[in-house]
């Protein structure tokens, strides 16, 4: 891969995670930014503010736990769509009415926006340079405080405007078109059919050709060449 394409690869996905990032930030720290008009609106005692935290934390916890099968199965960018589709959906049932809903969003906001960071991570692992990592780490990372400030200055603003109840709404609405601009216009075959697949055709593909297969020991004339054959080519799917 030439460099020049090497590196807009990266500086697209890098940009797209830093959003994605930023929007995970937001969902999360939005309802208790707001959390004042919310509590005037159900009439709940502030001590309740800890329970939808400590809920949104213990899902963040489990699902933080648990995407890494799922990243690699699905892909990153999959997972992180989902993940932002989570989001808007939990902060659009916060809006239902019921106080019992709004836990429930807690829980399905945290478990959402914990997933961003491992994804986000395992995309731009494969895309990083190895002496360029710790930069484009840190970039991507910034995209937290990035998130907080957006929330902190635009949350109590549309508040004011329209409400908590359209303040939640706008922002899962943004979460839910980010998402939709996540969406390539085509996905790979390899990545649609998960990287068990891609590995399995792989294989069968090299016996079939009398190539040697991904694990096989290369041929001493050529010990590399063996192993540029067997590298799949690379999706930010994946």
């Amino acid at each position: 891969m030439p460099a020049d394409r090497s590196t807009k690869l990266l500086l697209i996905v890098l940009a797209a995670m830093f959003v994605q990032q930023a929007f995970a930030t937001i969902g999360r720290t939005l309802p208790p930014i707001i959390a004042p008009a919310i509590l005037q609106d159900f009439a709940l005692d502030p001590a309740w503010l800890g329970v939808y935290v400590g809920a949104a934390a213990l899902a963040a916890l489990l699902f933080q736990l648990g995407c890494g099968s799922f990243i690699l199965r699905y892909g990153a960018m999959r997972m992180s769509q989902v993940a932002l589709v989570l989001l808007g959906l939990g902060m659009a049932i916060a809006t239902v009415g019921p106080v019992l809903l709004l836990l429930v969003s807690g829980v399905i906001g945290g478990g959402a926006a914990a997933m961003s960071t491992p994804a986000s991570s395992h995309l731009l692992g494969r895309y990083s340079p190895p002496r360029q990592a710790p930069l484009v780490f840190s970039i991507k990372q910034t995209a937290v405080p990035a998130g907080l400030l957006a929330a902190g200055i635009l949350g109590p603003w549309l508040t004011g405007l329209s409400g908590w109840r359209g303040t939640m709404l706008v922002a899962g609405v943004a979460c839910l078109v980010f998402a939709l601009m996540l969406e390539p216009s085509s996905m790979p075959t390899a990545c649609r059919n998960g990287p068990s697949a891609s590995r399995t055709s792989t294989v069968r593909s090299r016996a079939s050709s009398g190539r040697p297969s991904c694990g096989a020991s290369p041929s001493p004339a050529s010990p590399s060449t063996a192993c540029r054959r067997c590298s799949p080519p690379i999706s930010w799917w994946c």
